[in-house]
Parts: C-alpha cells; sequence; structure tokens
C-alpha cells in the first residue's frame, strides 16, 4: 500500500467522544477516569463540533486580557481559580468549543498532508467525513509513528 493512500491505516476508529450536550464536569471526569487530556465533540447526529480539553478550561479559568503577562505575583488565588472551575461545571461543552477553530482532516486527506498537519497543529486531529461532517476517527502523532513503523518493518522483510 503507497503511504499517500494510507491515511485510514493511520486513524484510531474506536474514538471516545463527548457529546456538545454534556456538563464541562462530566467531559473532564470522563477525561480524567480515562487517562486523557482532550476527547472530539459531537452532536446528537455524530457530526463533528470540535475538540474539547483541559487545556481550554484551564484556559477559560484565566481572564483572556492577562494573556501573556507573568502571573507570579498572583499568589493566593487558588481558591478563586477553584470557584472559577466549580461555577464553569454546570456549562455545556459546546459552550466553551469553538466549531470554527476545529482543525479537522478530511477522510481522502494525503498521509503526507495529514503528517504535515500534525507537524502544525499537534494532535489529535479529528478526521471528518467530507459528505456528512461525522467524525470518522483520529490521528496522533502516536498512531502515525507506529503505522509508519509496522510499514518499514514489512519492507525490511
Amino acid at each position: 500500500m503507497s503511504p499517500e493512500k494510507s491515511l485510514s491505516k493511520l486513524a484510531i476508529t474506536n474514538v471516545f467522544t463527548v457529546s456538545n450536550d454534556d456538563t464541562v464536569e462530566k467531559a473532564l471526569k470522563a477525561l480524567d477516569s480515562r487517562g486523557m487530556r482532550s476527547a472530539p465533540v459531537v452532536d446528537e447526529d455524530g457530526v463533528f463540533y470540535g475538540m474539547f480539553s483541559a487545556h481550554e478550561v484551564i484556559k477559560g479559568l484565566v481572564p483572556s486580557y492577562m494573556d501573556g503577562m507573568s502571573l507570579d505575583f498572583a499568589q493566593g488565588f487558588a481558591p478563586l481559580l477553584a470557584d472559577r472551575l466549580q461555577r464553569m461545571f454546570p456549562s455545556r461543552v459546546g459552550d466553551h468549543v469553538r466549531p470554527e477553530n476545529a482543525v479537522k482532516i478530511a477522510t481522502n486527506t494525503h498521509t503526507w498532508e495529514a503528517l504535515r498537519m500534525l507537524t502544525t497543529h499537534g494532535s489529535p486531529l479529528a478526521i471528518v467525513d467530507d459528505r456528512d461532517g461525522k467524525l470518522t476517527g483520529l490521528i496522533s502523532e502516536q498512531s502515525a509513528i507506529d503505522v509508519l513503523l509496522k510499514m518499514a518493518e514489512k519492507k525490511e522483510k
């Protein structure tokens, strides 16, 4: 199989997802119980909505006007941040995900382009069907390396 046509081989297809209607608390607990940092968000029809991550939750705790500032001076603010997090818990995951910012790749994307996108955007990337917008899998740096190593082993034999 040529590398250009093996994107489906790089994909993780048994994907844990969260619903855009799940609460932030439920989604964070689900990520934690699975040892995950992020998960794709889908609607009730399986249409990809974006990625939900602990990173984005943390970003939501710090006011945007503080981006880029050193916060070394802010000692003793942990209880304030914990309170902000608890107030965020009942909100919908969909309220914290911006579909327009979601990085996704089409099911017919060539392997080289998928690898380029991984280097640009990081991991994981959602693989989405062009026709209906449904999530078909994820590609991660590790899944790509695993498949490429297997291809190299086969070539050596």
